[in-house]
């Protein structure tokens, strides 16, 4: 298997498999203090500690859809089309200039019919597709990395505020991370051993009913060309000619890809975007990239990618979340010294066709953190990749052993302090909260308090 197919190393003094280092005494010998009892739980594997996090990160969506909290603004002009139109009538432009992919409205709209009109029955698809996140992430941690990156990886994603909270909101942007992630999946699964073409086609039956449920499912479909570029030129170098079996499979991604794209265009998104064109590009204007004041370029860019689409586990905008940034930065010269410029070159694609689209005034970049759920894998791998050097650089196994405890603490308090706030605060708005009363087939604006 070439270097492309081997997950990220971790050194191998590292403690990941239970037992400490060769110099710590056996666990019967040893006193029951806490710093102990902490240095066995952090000897735990990485796949124990990576099915915790899933488990937790679990609990945390649950709890907040479970709340519930009021409809905000967004949530409840949305769901006021499901009010009185039919599934043919979810084709046309929708009110409010609102905009979401046909496949999400369409099941937006069975599940108010299965199960009422309630918050509970149209936040139940987005739940869904945030705890399907969760696996996806934890299969693609498990490929990818090893040690703590892997481990961060899946506990960044757990814990985050952004997908914790789009995963409990009547909004299509949960669908967007999770669409996200299975391309990549896909990927990975066949570079792991891209003679074999059975990943490639599922990839490619795939692609097509996702951008149904996903508008930027495009971006990273698109993304998805170019790794699959980067394993064919790696591997033609290595002197590995791809099968008739993977040529077929490329060629039909690309076919379900354009056909699914048009297909959308055609009948959904075409429609709501001529209708909401000029309401969305006054609103969206300061985040297309300022080409024609290049002398701004350069300070749009610094704000874009320390903001808040950076923002995990923690940040904020302007220039709040460059840590995360930094950490993606050394995370992605990690991964080209290591050889994995097949998986940089899907995570530049996705930025990079994001951009072309903010750059035409047709998607915007930078600033909306739920209208970037679909680089939330780029960003959270990278992540960790650079977080976990950083961890296997230090010398010693106890400072690595430290510096791993410090930072699953860290994910552990935000998850705390993301709940308790949900607990405390259980409203988005103070202002434009709206309670749902599926007796009276109306949407009513209630006090937030309510």
């Amino acid at each position: 298997m070439d270097e492309l197919s081997t997950p990220i190393p971790s050194c191998s003094e590292f403690p990941v498999n239970a037992g400490g280092s060769p110099s710590d005494p056996p666990r019967h010998a040893r006193p029951r203090t806490g710093w102990n009892l902490l240095k066995e739980a952090l000897s735990a594997s990485p796949a124990q500690w990576t099915w915790t996090f899933v488990m937790l990160g679990i609990a945390l969506r649950v709890t907040r859809f479970l709340l519930p909290f009021p409809l905000w603004c967004d949530e409840y002009q949305l769901s006021e089309n499901f009010l009185d139109r039919d599934f043919a009538g979810l084709l046309s432009p929708l009110r409010n200039n609102q905009v979401a992919p046909l496949g999400f409205l369409w099941v937006e709209k069975a599940s108010s019919l299965a199960f009422g009109f309630c918050e509970w029955s149209l936040r139940l698809f987005p739940l869904i597709c945030g705890i399907a996140s969760l696996f996806v992430m934890r299969r693609l941690a498990s490929l990818l990395l090893t040690g703590p990156a892997q481990i961060i990886a899946v506990a960044t994603l757990a814990v985050s505020y952004y997908p914790i909270r789009l995963a409990a909101e009547v909004k299509p942007y949960a669908g967007d991370l999770l669409c996200s992630l299975t391309i990549l999946w896909c990927l990975v699964e066949w570079q792991q051993d891209s003679r074999r073409s059975r990943w490639l086609w599922i990839l490619a039956g795939l692609m097509g009913p996702m951008l149904w449920f996903s508008f930027p499912a495009v971006f990273a479909g698109g993304a998805a060309s170019l790794a699959m570029a980067a394993v064919l030129w790696q591997n033609w170098r290595s002197g590995q000619a791809p099968s008739r079996g993977t040529m077929a499979a490329m060629v039909g991604f690309h076919l379900m890809l354009l056909a699914g794209f048009g297909s959308v265009l055609w009948l959904n998104a075409a429609q709501q975007y001529q209708a909401t064109a000029n309401d969305m590009t006054a609103c969206w204007a300061e985040h297309f990239p300022p080409l024609t004041r290049p002398a701004a370029l350069l300070p749009w860019l610094l704000d874009a990618h320390t903001g808040v689409i950076f923002a995990y586990p923690l940040g904020a905008e302007n220039g709040g979340s460059i840590l995360t940034t930094l950490g993606c930065l050394l995370g992605a010269v990690h991964s080209w010294r290591m050889g994995r410029r097949w998986w940089l070159a899907w995570a530049a694609g996705a930025f990079a066709l994001t951009f072309v689209a903010a750059a035409l005034h047709r998607y915007p970049y930078g600033g909306h953190a739920r209208l970037a759920q679909h680089l939330v894998p780029a960003i959270l791998l990278t992540l960790a990749v650079g977080v976990g050097a950083l961890i296997e650089a230090l010398r010693s196994v106890e400072a690595r052993r430290f510096a791993l405890g410090a930072a699953i603490a860290g994910c552990l308090l935000v998850a705390f302090g993301t709940t308790l706030r949900d607990f405390a605060r259980p409203f988005k708005s103070d202002r434009k909260s709206t309670r749902l009363n599926s007796s009276h087939s109306s949407v009513s604006r209630m006090p937030s308090s309510a």
